[in-house]
Order: C-alpha cells, then structure tokens, then sequence
C-alpha cells in the first residue's frame, strides 16, 4: 500500500517530519531537512498543501540558527538519503 495517497497517513508523516524539524538536537534537525527534500522529491504533486500551511513555518527558525549553514547539512555525498 502507498502511505503517501492516504490523506491521513500523509498528514502522520508529515506531522512528524515537520516536528523533528523543531528537535533540539542539530541531528535531528538535518535528518528532518533531508527527509523533507526526499519527499519533496518523490511526491511533490502532493506537496501543495503543506507548502501554503506548514513548510514556511518550518523553515523560517533554520534560518535564524547561529551556526552556519554549511556546517550542520551533510554533503551529497555523505547523505544516506541520497540516490
């Protein structure tokens, strides 16, 4: 069974994807990042709702961390959830 094509199971995963984004531990933060690019990638027809309500809200504190960006993101090629 597809997960993604059931609203409600969407909207779980989605819950807790967004709200590992909020977790205290940086690690936590960036494997909750690199989900949401890999579900981006692979459902984005889907993506629509979450866009106008939650991701903006989901990624405006990112932007205020003060450690730098590039050194808390993995590269591409140390990224497990790379293809």
């Amino acid at each position: 069974m597809n997960f993604w094509i059931v609203q409600g199971e969407r909207n779980y995963i989605m819950q807790v994807v967004c709200e590992a984004t909020q977790s205290p531990s940086s690690d936590v933060q960036v494997s909750a990042f690199a989900c949401l690019v890999k579900i981006m990638h692979l459902y984005y027809d889907f993506m629509k709702f979450y866009m106008e309500r939650a991701l903006f809200g989901v990624r405006l504190p990112f932007f205020s961390l003060s450690t730098p960006f590039a050194d808390i993101i993995p590269s591409r090629d140390s990224s497990p959830y790379s293809e």
